[in-house]
């Protein structure tokens, strides 16, 4: 998945324990490997502890899950209502084990993940 650098570097120390997508990939599995991209490269990869989809058109849902984890998010409660404003399916990635790599890894993989992709026959 793509991150912003800022981002990306709070995630992999660890401060920042839920990630916000304005669209959640249909097929994230608690369980699964998600490799940071960011500017070029791979940073590291976190395992998803959990996914939270969101009816983007409940206010009521998207208010109550704004109220408990922007903060886990370093978000304001007023900067993620102002993100997931208007998304078609919000939703939250609980990050587990974030894992930096020794030296960020150029990405060769030709074109720009920009959200979910598989790595097929890559050790792991």
């Amino acid at each position: 998945m793509a991150f912003k650098p800022k981002w990306a570097m709070l995630i992999l120390d660890g401060r920042k324990t839920v990630e916000c997508r304005r669209v959640m990939p249909k097929s994230l599995q608690v369980g699964d490997k998600v490799w940071m991209y960011c500017q070029g490269y791979i940073l590291g990869h976190f395992l998803v502890r959990d996914v939270e989809v969101l009816d983007g058109n409940d206010e009521w849902q998207v208010e109550a899950i704004i109220d408990t984890f922007a903060e886990d998010a370093r978000l304001s409660d007023d900067e993620l209502r102002r993100y997931w404003s208007g998304a078609r399916r919000p939703g939250l990635i609980f990050v587990k084990e974030a894992t930096p790599n020794a030296y960020p890894v150029r990405w060769e993989g030709g074109c720009v993940p920009q959200n979910f992709i598989y790595l097929k026959g890559v050790e792991q």
